[in-house]
Parts: C-alpha cells; structure tokens; sequence
C-alpha cells in the first residue's frame, strides 16, 4: 500500500484551490483515482504560460511524485534484468548498468569521508569508470556500462593526501568494496544544485507550477546551514532549429538570480517527441563551474522526453556526460513528467545509476498535468515534489 507523506499545512493548500477531493485509491501498481474535476487547477492541462510573474499566483506543494532508488533496491533491479524486462532499453539505449563495484570509504575513526577520487581500473591498467565519494562516504563504479568489454582489476582510492589500492575487487552482491584513510574528515562546505529543465511545448501543461515548484525549494535551500557555502545554477533547452537549445543560468551564491532564471522561461519549441537532452546534460555537465571540492553536487534533470536514439552521436554524448558527471561527482536526478514513455524512464533510471543518483517520478495524484505513467518499481511513497526535492538535497549533504 503506497503511503502519503501529505503535512497538514500542504493539505490545506490543496482544499483552497479544490472544492472538494473523493476517496483516492491506492493499489498498487496500476491504479485509478477518482479526482473532481475542481481539484485540477485551472490551467493545469496544456497551458504554455510560464513568464517572469507565472508563479506568482501558483502555490507550491501541488505536484506530487515519488521516489525509487534502484541502487538501493538492486535485488529488484537484477529481478528485472534476469526476466529480460529491461534487456531491450539497454540495447536500445546502450546502457548496460550491471557490472556494479561499491566503495566505502572512512578515516581511522570510522567516520566518512566526502569527496575522495575513486577509479575503477582494468586489467590492462586503464581507468574503466570514475567516480567522488559522497556525503556518507559512498561511490559506484560501472564495469561494461557501455558494453566496451572493460574489466576490473583493481580500485584506487586517495583524498589527496593518502591512497589505497583494493585488488581484485568484488561486484555488489559479493560484499562492499572497504577502504580506511589516514584523513581528519573534515566536512567540506561547498553544496552545488542545478535544475535542468526542458522547456519545449509539451511541458506546458506543467512548467509553471514546476516553476513554483523550483522556487520554493530554492528558498528552502537557502535557509539551510550558514556555514555551507550553497550555489544554484539552471539549464534550460528545447531542441535543434528551436528559438535556443540551451540557456544556461550559472551556479552562483545569488540564489535570486537563479530564480528569476527559472520564473523567466517558458514552454514554446519542440515539435517532435525527442529534445536534445543530451546537449542540455553536457552544458550542464561540463559548461557550469561545479565546485573542485564538495560535500555534494546535484543536477535534477526534469522532462517528459527522450533525446533523439536514431542519432549515434547523440547516444555517444550523451555516455560522455553520464561518465563525466560520475567522474566530478556530480548526481543527476532525473524528474520525469507527464508524457514519457517506457524507454525514456529507463534511460533515465540508468543515469541515476551511474552518477550514485536517484529516480523522481511525477504521479498523477494531484490532478495536474497530463497522464503520467505508472513507472516499473516496487512500493513508494508518495510526497510533494517541493518536499522530496527538498528531503533529497538534505539528505545528500547531511554529516
């Protein structure tokens, strides 16, 4: 049974903008709910509005969304392979995340240790995948991702100051890869958060609140502990012969500057199913200037459609900036809307798998938006997604 992680001050904002709400059901896996028609904001269903004062009479806390982390959940993740569910999106997208290789690394006092270089390497001595310890002292590495043929030997960690090489490593499910540095652990203070947002047509049915949305957790965001140093920065893209492909809002201390940003776009473009998210993923990758040292980088990557899979060198960017965002520690977190499809969830779920991320899911419990599709996971829970944006950045830069 999906729970509901509603506060009652969240409910009370529903009930202002719903006349009334019937009794949802929540069954798990394909469900229905019986949603009046009035608990849809006006608006919500194919709207294109999203200038500088969209927001403004659009509360946040409407669109809810789940959460699955298949990393954490790899025994249901290796089920769906061994039953062939997702053999046929990895060949179609070339991804093959199943070779997986977990590093935890802590000082003498067992405590962990952000932000170290940890590299897979093969047989032959060359790096096969690299990665950034996170906040909890955690790193995964990929064997094979790309279905290159790479192996694994040996795992070298260091911090700067000191390294261990691990030989012979062993894949998850064999045990976790262990690693002590003689380091102080010192927490690091810088926190880098980028929204990259499509922003082609078909999103209109949700930007603006998304906008809202955006806005408040950046304002959550920078309430949060004075003695971090906290940037956000934003991406916004459409696709090829649009009025952009990419726009890009710097990672800055100025957290209004992002706002103003993020408020001052809106849905137009597109035209075909797949945007040239790849392009937007490498901007946002290699064209912000993430912090050389943190305790936590995060790209949330919200859209309802592929990149264009007929085109070999978009797939072949599109690897490049998965393994470079790995290589700077940077998470990527894909928030999908209404309208993806089956291939797209899995490309994305990929992602997050590669760079140590998670996977958000919009849900149709709100009423807002087009249909959403049930996505191919165990039980959830379902939030608002200010809340559980919130929740995650939290959590990713928590001692």
């Amino acid at each position: 049974m999906k729970k509901f992680a509603f506060t009652l001050t969240a409910i009370s904002m529903l009930l202002l903008f719903a006349c009334s709400k019937e009794d949802i059901s929540t069954r798990s896996g394909s469900e229905s709910y019986s949603l009046d028609s009035s608990s849809a904001v006006a608006g919500s269903s194919g709207s294109s509005s999203g200038s500088g004062d969209s927001t403004a009479n659009v509360p946040a806390g409407q669109i809810t969304a789940g959460e699955w982390n298949d990393l954490d959940n790899w025994d249901f993740w290796k089920n769906l392979h061994a039953n062939d569910t997702i053999a046929g999106y990895q060949d179609y997208w070339k991804f093959y995340p199943t070779k997986r290789y977990s590093v935890s690394v802590k000082n003498f006092f067992g405590k962990p240790i952000a932000d170290c270089q940890v590299q897979l390497k093969g047989m032959g001595g060359g790096v096969v995948w690299e990665a950034r310890t996170d906040n909890f002292g955690r790193a995964e590495l990929w064997a094979n991702l790309y279905n290159d043929g790479s192996d694994a030997s040996l795992i070298f960690i260091t911090d700067g100051s000191d390294f261990v090489a691990i030989q012979n490593p062993v894949e998850y499910g064999f045990g976790i890869n262990q690693a002590t540095l003689n380091s102080q652990a010192f927490p690091l203070d810088a926190v880098d958060v980028a929204f990259v947002v499509d922003a082609t047509g078909s999103m209109g049915d949700e930007i603006t609140y998304l906008q809202a949305e955006l806005t408040d957790v950046l304002n959550r965001i920078k309430s949060f502990n004075n003695n971090l140093n906290l940037r956000a920065g934003s991406v916004f893209y459409r696709d090829i012969g649009d009025d952009y492909v990419t726009k890009v809002s710097p990672l800055t201390n100025n957290f209004s500057q992002t706002q103003s940003f993020v408020n001052n776009n809106h849905a137009g473009g597109g035209g075909n199913f797949p945007e040239a998210v790849d392009q937007a993923l490498d901007v946002a990758i290699n064209n912000l200037e993430w912090s050389a040292k943190a305790r936590a980088r995060i790209a949330f990557l919200i859209l309802d459609a592929p990149p264009h899979q007929d085109q070999n060198e978009v797939i072949l960017r599109l690897q490049r900036a998965i393994r470079e965002a790995a290589k700077k520690g940077v998470k990527v977190i894909p928030v999908t809307a209404s309208g993806i499809d089956k291939e797209t969830e899995f490309l994305m779920r990929y992602c997050a798998l590669a760079t140590n991320g998670t996977y958000v899911f919009i849900t149709n419990h709100s009423g807002i938006g087009n249909h959403h599709i049930e996505p191919t996971v165990g039980e959830y829970e379902v939030e608002f997604l200010n809340d559980l944006m919130v929740r995650l950045v939290k959590k990713y830069i928590s001692e």
